[in-house]
């Protein structure tokens, strides 16, 4: 994939529609993009223009770097997300009963995505430094599954729906008929918001997630990290201890 080297600062692929995407996912201009990552604007302009048919538009891998980084994708990954070298950023992990499974993340990941994907992965970082874990070691498959717990509840408490199922009464589902068989409880479900609404809080809730995690991100203080899991550790419809269930 690389055609040649520059010194240590090899040439490697950038797609424009995958930057121009995700630039605008986030709020930023291709002017305010250039600007944060520390490069001309005529250069950023130049990576967003298509490639002419059956050719891959390059950059410095320095450049496509500091742009991962300035759309708060400051991982490898997602340096190389942005050259279509991984077709998908890595998934969610999510955690039950023992279980580790994965909420898959789309080619095309919308604004809550990648700020999700971003915070999770400053998440991880912190988790590995308070165990003295190589940075290298902690997508590992024992690294991931004792962060499996940490990284759900992180998920949970950037989730709308389960605020929203732990602050507010359910909607109840009837049947049409109005009746259900005997014994069996009616359908609950949190309430729910139109797509663009979800959306939106869900990139609040990041946002002031990660405001609140910082001191313990830049490693100025410990995680409370049972209070964390016992949080992560309640789904919706669950009451927290003391309250009375739904």
């Amino acid at each position: 994939m690389i055609s040649r080297n520059v010194g240590n600062d090899p040439l490697v692929p950038i797609d424009a529609g995958r930057l121009e995407a995700a630039a605008r996912k986030v709020g930023l201009t291709i002017a305010g993009l250039a600007a944060k990552a520390g490069l001309q604007q005529q250069t950023v302009d130049a990576m967003r223009r298509p490639a002419r048919p059956g050719k891959l538009r390059r950059c410095r891998r320095s450049h496509r770097d500091r742009l991962a980084k300035a759309l708060g994708l400051d991982t490898e990954e997602a340096s190389r997300w942005l050259g279509k070298e991984v077709a998908r950023l890595s998934p969610r992990v999510g955690y039950y009963g023992g279980e580790i499974y994965e909420y898959p993340v789309g080619e095309d990941p919308s604004a809550s995505e990648l700020a999700r994907y971003h915070l999770l992965q400053r998440c991880l970082r912190a988790w590995g430094r308070d165990r003295g874990t190589r940075p290298e070691n902690l997508t590992s498959a024992t690294s991931t599954a004792a962060s499996a717990p940490l990284q759900h509840a992180i998920n949970q408490l950037a989730d709308a729906l389960w605020w929203r199922g732990q602050l507010l009464n359910p909607v109840i589902v009837k049947p049409v008929s109005g009746r259900m068989p005997a014994g069996r409880p009616f359908p609950v479900h949190p309430v729910q918001l139109d797509p663009a609404t979800q959306e939106r809080i869900e990139c609040a809730l990041l946002t002031a997630l990660e405001g609140l995690l910082e001191p313990w991100l830049t490693g100025q203080v410990a995680l409370r990290e049972d209070n964390v899991l016992a949080l992560g550790s309640l789904y919706w419809w669950q009451a927290v201890p003391g309250a009375k269930p739904v």
